[in-house]
């Protein structure tokens, strides 16, 4: 006998049952009802695995001021208690960071003895709280771990699959660019184009967006590259064409570039100034080359 195919709004809800139930096995909660506890906040510590190595401070303050007003809303995740009575924070540590600035004692929990490294790397992807590498290094880790599809991934954390695979293609990126990619503020979509590129020319377009230019730069650059002279047509009687004149490359806007890469110098230069920091030689020889640069591109 054929199982009855459900209405598309019970396939909805359905799929939405799911979803949550595969979320709420990989967060390592059973049972329809999760009990809530309460932890004493000094015998607290953070996730060792947590994936963000820098936490805002803007945002612990604004958690803060949101639990003197609306009081915790959502309980965080812990571990079961070790022998010394400490508990590990698996998932809340900003609520945790809040609730020490607001001096309370105690803070509501839901224990959980799933692997606490991949809840990390789960709550952090669906709350957007990484940088575009951290989140391309969790996706893939949660991927392998659970042996998932790229479209089930994509399903399992709300994402299109194609968003999905570009994430993963920026894991092969050079690893320069990995490294550099957090330092410089590279967005998703800037680390992206540069993925799509040829990798003979990555380095090159990575140069581009260290010194401040554009996803739009960077097509620019790139499509100036890739459109090299072609062959020449066959006419109808077996012989050449005449050969049609190349068109122009599309110039790269190199001056609107340079002219937001020394705004960003000309702001470092005056920290070091105010800060009177001291510059090492190598510093002193990378600037004195620069302005001997500067000095030849002004005619001076």
């Amino acid at each position: 006998m054929m199982a009855k195919k459900l209405p598309p709004r019970r396939m909805a809800e359905q799929a939405s049952i799911d979803s949550a139930s595969a979320t709420q096995a990989l967060f390592g909660i059973t049972g329809t009802v999760a009990q809530v506890i309460q932890v004493e906040v000094a015998r607290l510590y953070p996730n060792t695995h947590q994936p963000r190595t820098i936490f805002d401070e803007e945002a612990v303050d604004a958690m803060a001021a949101s639990f003197e007003i609306d009081g915790q809303l959502q309980p965080i995740l812990v571990h079961p208690v070790e022998e010394d009575g400490r508990r590990m924070i698996v998932a809340g540590e900003t609520r945790w960071r809040a609730a020490m600035k607001n001096g309370w004692e105690c803070l509501n929990a839901i224990e959980t003895t799933a692997d606490p490294e991949i809840i990390a790397l789960v709550e952090n992807v669906l709350r957007r709280n990484l940088r575009p590498m951290e989140e391309a290094r969790g996706l893939k880790k949660i991927q392998d771990a659970h042996n998932l599809t790229q479209r089930e991934l994509a399903s399992r954390f709300g994402k299109s699959l194609s968003e999905v695979n570009r994430l993963l293609s920026l894991l092969e990126l050079p690893e320069v660019i990995q490294a550099e990619a957090d330092k410089v503020g590279a967005s998703k979509s800037v680390l992206a184009e540069i993925a799509s590129a040829a990798p003979e020319k990555q380095m090159d377009l990575w140069e581009i967006v260290k010194l401040g230019g554009t996803v739009a730069e960077l097509r620019a650059g790139r499509d100036a590259e890739d459109h090299g002279p072609s062959l020449a047509p066959v006419g109808g009687n077996g012989h050449a064409a005449k050969p049609q004149p190349e068109k122009p490359k599309k110039p790269q806007n190199v001056v609107k570039v340079a002219n937001r890469a020394a705004g960003k110098l000309d702001d470092m230069l005056q920290q070091i100034e105010g800060q009177q920091v001291a510059v090492g030689d190598k510093t002193r020889n990378t600037l004195r080359a620069l302005r001997d640069r500067l000095t030849r591109v002004l005619g001076e």
